[in-house]
């Protein structure tokens, strides 16, 4: 086929500007980690299903000079959040829960048991988060290998009281989602792990993520670090066990699973039209941000970011409306609460803005293509 040369101009123009935008999303990623002295990370930007950049920096080993792989497995922390309320989501729609049940029909003898299931999923039920009281983090501390059923998890916050009334604040707590945890596990008579392995890794050949029954990562994988924010210094985290967060943070996944399945939830594959809407239904919590049903958003951006500290940082993101998609998996933490995914990804979120001029060679190459097709039928009417 011969190409027209306004056509033949967008096919190249559009080939540079891809190699300049994984030049610039590359270089923000080097100076950044340089900057603050990230041990490593994976990125990925793909954009209409096609890999922008996939790249890896850094060591997965800092003491055995192991060079990070993108294969390696990362802990995912929050984003496992994605995946239980996606299973909530589909139990609605199987008619075997409603979001508008109160917490309390699942869980007795709760603080806040009139919440409901929809404001455990957004985050306004107004129950204390567990993993911020630090008397809970010296308990870890103390037994890093502890199994931690999430009853005893919610029954630590539960300890704490009622942070407000259901419905009339908005408040991150990652006992929202454990309790999530445990209506899935009520209402399925299944474990958590077997729920997001019938329910997500099999139907979407998730191969690489999973939910550890033991502290371990599968091999090959990041060791995680704890970063001195003021010298630098990089040291290995203690292995926690994945109960700690359970069904708020426990996943274990890698770059590329982790792609798949963030654009399947971006784009509503595995729930209902009505499971999709609700769970866009963001609450607005500032600065251009909203929280859906388990998910974040920030202009057409739909996702999560996460922190298992010490030790690892997250961020998954795809924009539906351009079939666009970001993920950075770190094996780094720092001391002074900085997110190295959330950093990179605000930088790198506007380069992948279309540019008003690649809107006007689309346009060019229209209009040169609808008018060649004229005066080819023009010739032919007059012969």
């Amino acid at each position: 086929m011969k190409l027209h040369r306004p056509v033949l101009a967008l096919v190249v123009a559009s080939s540079v500007a891809r190699a300049d935008l994984a030049t610039d999303i590359e270089a923000i990623v080097d100076a950044e980690m340089a900057a603050r002295n990230v041990a490593g990370a994976v990125v990925g930007v793909w954009q209409g299903g096609q890999p922008v950049t996939v790249f890896a920096r850094g060591f997965a080993d800092i003491g055995g000079n192991v060079p990070l792989a993108l294969t390696d497995h990362f802990r995912i922390a929050s984003i496992t959040k994605t995946f239980t309320t996606t299973r909530i989501l589909q139990l609605a729609d199987e008619g075997r829960l409603s979001l508008s049940d109160p917490i309390g029909d699942y869980v007795p003898g709760l603080v806040n048991g009139t919440a409901t299931l929809r404001q455990l999923g957004n985050m306004t039920a107004g129950f204390f988060d567990y993993s911020k009281d630090p008397l809970f983090a010296a308990a870890v501390e103390a037994d890093p290998l502890r199994v931690w059923a999430p009853s005893e998890l919610v029954a630590w916050s539960n300890a704490m009281g009622p942070k407000f009334a259901p419905g009339s604040a908005w408040d991150y707590s990652n006992t929202h989602t454990v309790l999530l945890q445990m209506v899935i596990e009520q209402v399925t008579g299944n474990s958590l792990a077997q729920e997001y392995q019938s329910a997500f890794a099999t139907p979407l050949s998730l191969t690489q993520t999973s939910y550890p029954a033991t502290a371990d990562l599968p091999a090959p994988y990041a060791i995680g670090y704890s970063i001195n924010a003021a010298t630098g210094e990089a040291t290995p985290a203690a292995n926690y066990h994945p109960s700690i967060f359970g069904g708020a943070g426990g996943l274990v996944s890698t770059l590329e699973d982790v792609r798949v399945w963030i654009e399947a939830v971006g784009r509503g594959d595995l729930v209902s039209p009505q499971s999709q809407a609700e769970r866009l239904d963001m609450v607005a919590i500032g600065e251009g941000f909203g929280y859906g049903f388990g998910v974040m958003g920030v202009d057409d951006w739909i996702g999560h970011d996460g922190i298992f500290d010490p030790g690892y940082q997250t961020i998954a993101l795809h924009d539906p409306v351009l079939d666009q998609t970001l993920v950075v998996l770190a094996n780094s933490s720092f001391s002074d609460g900085y997110h190295f995914p959330t950093e990179v990804s605000s930088q790198i979120r506007p380069l992948l803005v279309p540019e008003p001029s690649v809107y006007a060679l689309l346009a060019l190459a229209a209009v040169a293509l609808g008018v060649h097709a004229l005066r080819r039928h023009k010739r032919a009417k007059l012969s």
